[in-house]
């Protein structure tokens, strides 16, 4: 049998204020999932936190890279780890998958010359569905945020498993997540915003996103500064009472076990 699924929490930190000052690591996702080694949205500090995490990451063991949207905070060190991927380009292996406004055009987050280092670079779009050597996986409707930005559901047999990235709440938020069995919610801002200018979610918005989803479990990471000064692992704790159903604030380095 091949190892379990997992998620590991490389970094949490989910604002630009946290970030510069690394309060919070923000370095991306590192997934295992049907055997696959995955690094989704890989900010500033990924190569290193997967060199210095235990177990080691191996980053030339890596089988795709997954990019959400063209904010540095989600895609800085895609580059480099599209190259320790490939080996420098001398293996041809890998996969990249990013909206198209990640890979070309003035918001284009990767060299041009490592366009043809993966096996496969591929755009993606809104409510599609696409595959990794058997690792299905589809996007969501457009969320509302600055660029192009899609959030990214896990196909498994055992139940979904649903990453809620950067957006603005909207009415329609959840009918691409409804059903699933984990939901990691991106939740910057403790009080929401009433100037309708920051697109992210606040914690009433994620509790109200989790009540619509119906997830087993859901995770919050993505922290602003707000956040981390409420001290999201109590917040965590108190909707998990109110809800019935378990939530859980991620931190750095944490990994949450997929069991079944």
């Amino acid at each position: 049998m091949g190892e379990a699924d997992r998620i590991k929490f490389l970094g949490t930190a989910g604002a630009r204020y946290v970030m510069a000052r690394q309060l919070r690591s923000s370095a991306g996702t590192l997934l295992h999932l049907g055997g696959k080694n995955v690094v989704l949205d890989p900010g500033p500090g990924t190569l290193a936190r997967c060199a210095a995490c235990r177990p080691k990451m191996d980053v030339t063991t890596l089988d795709a890279v997954i990019i959400t949207h063209a904010h540095i905070d989600h895609s800085n060190d895609a580059s480099v780890l599209i190259d320790a991927m490939t080996e420098g380009g001398t293996k041809k292996r890998g996969a990249v998958f990013a909206p198209a406004q990640c890979l070309d055009g003035p918001s284009a987050i990767l060299f041009s010359y490592l366009r043809g280092f993966p096996r496969q670079v591929t755009p993606l779009e809104a409510r599609a569905r696409y595959e990794l050597d058997g690792l299905e996986f589809s996007t969501s409707q457009r969320h509302r945020h600055g660029v192009e930005t899609y959030g990214i559901r896990f196909h498994r047999p055992a139940g979904d498993v649903a990453f809620v990235v950067d957006t603005a709440y909207f009415e329609a938020l959840a009918e691409s997540y409804k059903g699933s069995k984990v939901a990691v919610i991106n939740v910057v801002l403790h009080k929401q915003d009433q100037s309708g200018r920051i697109l992210h979610l606040s914690l009433p918005e994620a509790e109200r996103l989790i009540r619509e989803i119906e997830p087993r479990k859901a995770v919050l990471t993505h922290f602003g500064m707000t956040m981390i000064r409420a001290k999201p692992w109590e917040l965590a704790a108190e909707m998990s009472q109110r809800l019935g159903i378990e939530v859980t604030a991620a931190s750095d380095g944490r990994t949450i076990e997929l069991n079944g």
